[in-house]
């Protein structure tokens, strides 16, 4: 199958479900493998479906591309929501340190914390 053939179901898929044909949805089928797409990928349209409710819910605590990153960072699908209520728990100063971590400043979540308190003479404290 070529990349195009497969591009083309996806979007098939996508459509018959009248899910949003997006960068976010197509990559969530990247890791089925062929038999799996041509038999529709029943799971990966129920998994789209719950999140998208979830995030039409209007109830995050935070914006969704932080969530994302939070979510990767504990090694979860970024559109996976099983763990949303935990990561709501977690304290801003976690949150902080998992997004900074996700984008490769790793252990330095506390310091850039630090240097935008003296800098903007704001306190960051949960």
């Amino acid at each position: 199958m070529t990349t195009q053939e497969r591009f083309n179901i996806v979007k098939q898929i996508l459509e018959e479900n009248d899910l949003p044909v997006c960068t976010l949805n197509i990559k969530q089928f990247d890791k089925v493998s062929e038999l799996q797409l041509i038999a529709g990928a029943k799971d990966i349209v129920k998994k789209i479906k719950r999140y998208e409710e979830h995030i039409d819910s209007n109830n995050m605590k935070y914006p969704e591309y932080i969530m994302r990153c939070v979510r990767k960072n504990l090694d979860l699908d970024e559109i996976d929501v099983s763990r949303d209520m935990e990561i709501y728990s977690m304290s801003r100063k976690e949150i902080f340190n998992a997004v900074c971590t996700w984008n490769g400043l790793i252990g330095y979540g506390n310091k850039i914390a630090d240097w935008v308190e003296d800098i903007y003479q704001i306190s960051l404290n949960d």
